[in-house]
């Protein structure tokens, strides 16, 4: 009986080793093509790239095992390396789980050529409540960080996830990363033998999320304002009147809480050496767009009976909103919508509204009085939004703000001076600091945010699916390669506007290649508008379709600017396109 338990176990082990060099002979002749990809690092990244769910990639790889390809693995988890076990702890209130700063940023420099390393590293923090279920209150809070590279990229990734039934009960939830960001802050950070010195570049959340991680009272608040000392006066609500002779909060006035009517208590952030009040910027994209843009459209719609629109003005600008989705060029998130709509609008679109279409689908169906008080507002960010105009001419951006603040009391009442609207008078201090609004927008943070709802799958154990979903992914998305000036050559995306020196054309491309491209130059250029300023400073001109010629460009000696390119009759409106893309 003995000798046949041997025997047994002696075949078993020669078809086992046997078995065992079939599939190292599979690996090594599958992976003998140097660089290129095996079918299971194919199969990964496709895998990851389309998000398909893992017991659907488990019935293929059964398939496919089945079908001679023998080296694959048995199950997705297995092909993605996904984590067996995750340890998540209890603080604040919630499920939490911290990811790291330094062990991030290591795993982001493995995908970046050595050429991209920077001296200086500079990070960004966003701090905000993401709802999950419609069915539920639970909601993740997650911090997340970005690192900019260039400026054509913006990485996110996230620093730490919590989740729970409501927002967290306390700050401890910010003790993690404030500590190991004061250790980088001091002693820098070496990746790959090389060193970095880091800083802190801002902390951007919306208006209630930044007056809780400063531990302040809300922009609802008497004292509400972070930038300024001004009280509020409640009239249905608090608003903020004053206009001038504002007084500015300081980093000291803030950690010494001389206006004890602002803070709760002292925030963990006050543990860094930063400055309080200059790290925390306005986030235009909800204080703006989402903000003072939302509740202007809101009140010509639905505000007083002086202010308000008829129907028929309401379907005019929304007929006019719709005839431009065939000219909005595809670097745009959104084409237009109509007003019918306007609870759904997204930030993107409240943006193009205020930048680009609302000063054309908004002439003379609104009143004149109404229509060159929007003009100031959207003149303005036009102003502050673009990298070179918020340099030179952010002076004039902060006076046309302060005009709009101030008309806005005659035109709509002393309760349309909420914070949002007064937040526009400190917005050129944080220009100043920053640059254009889109180096402390909260954009790219909005659009992780959306990435980590579809990370969920089910209503079991979410916070463990986005761990384990942000360690499959890691940094395989990103793609450092900038984008050249010139790539399109059809409409509505082949218009830009052609600078050179002090002369400026305003084009369409017919045709290009690598060192030239054939255009339609038009020759009878207008601006746009004459007030509150010359529209050329904003290069948005209205051209003659009739007069223009043919011409082939230099593209090497010129540098083109992308724009929006609308047709209306014999006339061509032309707007250089502002916002980063």
């Amino acid at each position: 009986m003995n000798e046949q338990r041997k025997e047994y176990k002696r075949l078993w082990m020669k078809k086992y080793r046997a078995r065992k060099c079939r599939k190292v002979t599979i690996l090594e002749s599958s992976e003998s093509d140097g660089d290129t990809p095996t079918t299971s690092q194919t199969l990964k990244k496709n895998v990851i790239s389309e998000k398909i769910k893992h017991n659907a990639v488990d019935s293929l790889l059964h398939i496919l095992r089945n079908h001679g390809h023998s080296n694959l693995p048995k199950t997705c988890r297995a092909l993605v390396s996904t984590s067996r076990l995750v340890k998540t702890v209890k603080v604040s209130g919630m499920d939490y789980y911290y990811f790291g700063i330094q062990s991030q940023i290591a795993l982001l420099f493995d995908s970046v050529h050595p050429i991209n390393y920077p001296n200086v590293l500079e990070l960004s923090f966003n701090i905000d409540g993401l709802p999950v279920f419609k069915s539920r209150n639970s909601c993740f809070w997650p911090i997340l960080c970005s690192v900019w590279f260039n400026e054509f990229r913006q990485c996110v990734f996230p620093v730490s996830l919590s989740y729970g039934e409501s927002k967290p009960s306390s700050l401890q939830f910010l003790q993690d990363m404030v500590h190991e960001l004061k250790d980088l802050i001091k002693n820098g950070l070496s990746v790959n033998g090389y060193f970095m010195e880091v800083k802190l570049h801002s902390v951007i959340c919306d208006a209630p999320a930044r007056a809780m991680v400063k531990s302040t009272k809300l922009c609802s608040g008497y004292f509400g304002c972070d930038k300024c000392t001004q009280k509020g006066y409640w009239c249905g609500r608090v608003t903020y009147p004053l206009v001038s002779q504002l007084v500015e909060r300081t980093d000291m006035s803030f950690r010494q809480q001389t206006n004890q009517e602002h803070h709760h208590a002292v925030s963990p952030f006050c543990d860094l050496e930063i400055d309080m009040v200059k790290h925390f910027p306005i986030d235009y994209m909800h204080q703006v767009c989402l903000g003072v843009m939302k509740k202007l459209l809101l009140t010509w719609i639905r505000g007083k009976r002086n202010v308000k629109l008829s129907a028929s003005q309401i379907s005019e600008i929304s007929n006019r909103l719709l005839a431009l989705k065939s000219y909005v060029p595809k670097c745009f998130a959104r084409k237009p919508r109509t007003l019918l709509e306007i609870d759904r609008w997204k930030a993107t679109e409240f943006r193009q509204f205020l930048i680009y279409t609302g000063k054309i689908v908004l002439k003379k169906v609104l009143s004149n009085e109404l229509y060159e008080h929007f003009m100031l507002l959207s003149a303005a960010i036009s102003i502050f939004i673009s990298p070179s105009l918020c340099k030179t001419n952010a002076c004039l951006a902060h006076s046309l703000l302060c005009t709009f603040v101030t008309q806005s009391t005659t035109l709509y009442g002393e309760e349309f001076l909420v914070y949002n609207v007064h937040s526009l008078l400190h917005l050129i201090s944080d220009v100043k600091e920053y640059g254009p609004l889109d180096n402390f927008g909260a954009f790219a943070f909005e659009n992780y945010m959306h990435k980590i709802k579809r990370f969920v799958r089910c209503g079991k154990n979410p916070l463990v699916q986005v761990i384990k979903r942000v360690q499959e992914i890691g940094f395989s998305e990103l793609n450092y390669q900038s984008v050249p000036q010139v790539t399109f050559s059809k409409p509505p995306n082949n218009a830009y506007v052609v600078c050179k020196s002090e002369t400026v054309k305003c084009v369409e491309m017919v045709e290009s290649n690598d060192k030239s491209c054939l255009c339609r130059v038009y020759s009878n250029v207008q601006p746009l508008f004459m007030e509150p300023f010359n529209s050329s400073l904003i290069h948005a001109y209205n051209i003659n379709i009739n007069k223009s010629c043919m011409e082939t460009l230099d593209i090497t000696s010129v540098t083109f600017k992308r724009a929006v390119c609308i047709k209306q009759g014999n006339f061509v409106r032309l707007m250089c396109i502002l916002h980063h893309l």
